[in-house]
């Protein structure tokens, strides 16, 4: 995967690759899907987390981890707006223990930048370089932190892609499709 394609078809090449991703619940393509949200809603509680697809759109709305009552507004809305909704189990950022990118470099030097503690990989993007972790590393011996090892052990067998990052979250508690502690959000090309 070379190109930069949505958060959708990345969460599913990722997924066929054998990793763990976010459960989607339910897939919902115009106004006419608006029913099988309602029957949702009727039979369920609690939380979820909606992202969005229109288009070549790669800054589409995403609503993490919001109670079932939002949702539904947000779902009526964006649906109204032509977006394809997926709804998906909400993986609350406060059970993080740590979250990062990892990036397979052409010249065969894997580095991982990270943060731990709670919160998301997008807090990476925000945060002052002395809160972010880096190890760059030529095998998996080379890492040191436990959680960082673990996703690292996940990804290096199936490293076919260079100059490319993987997002990714470590919890303290089993989510996922695949039900593990490590989840991986996206692919995307590095340059």
């Amino acid at each position: 995967m070379g190109e930069k394609v949505n958060k959708i078809s990345s969460l599913r090449y990722l997924h066929s690759l054998g990793l763990n991703t976010p459960r989607i619940l339910l897939e919902l393509y115009g106004k006419e899907d608006l029913e099988k949200w309602q029957n949702y809603y009727a039979t369920h509680e609690g939380r979820v987390s909606l992202r969005t697809e229109k288009g070549d759109d790669f800054k589409c709305p995403h609503h993490p981890n919001i109670k079932l009552n939002k949702a539904t507004i947000e779902v009526k809305y964006l649906l109204s707006q032509g977006y394809k909704v997926y709804v998906f189990e909400a993986i609350d950022p406060a059970n993080c223990l740590s979250r990062g990118n990892f990036i397979y470099g052409s010249d065969g030097i894997s580095t991982v930048e990270y943060m731990l503690g709670p919160g998301t990989v997008r807090d990476l993007e925000r945060a002052p370089d002395e809160l972010i972790n880096r190890e760059s590393f030529r095998a998996l011996d080379g890492v040191k932190d436990q959680h960082i090892h673990t996703v690292v052990a996940k990804l290096i067998p199936l490293v076919k892609w260079k100059d490319q990052i993987v997002e990714w979250s470590y919890y303290n508690k089993a989510v996922g499709n695949r039900s593990d502690y490590v989840i991986f959000w996206e692919i995307r090309p590095w340059r």
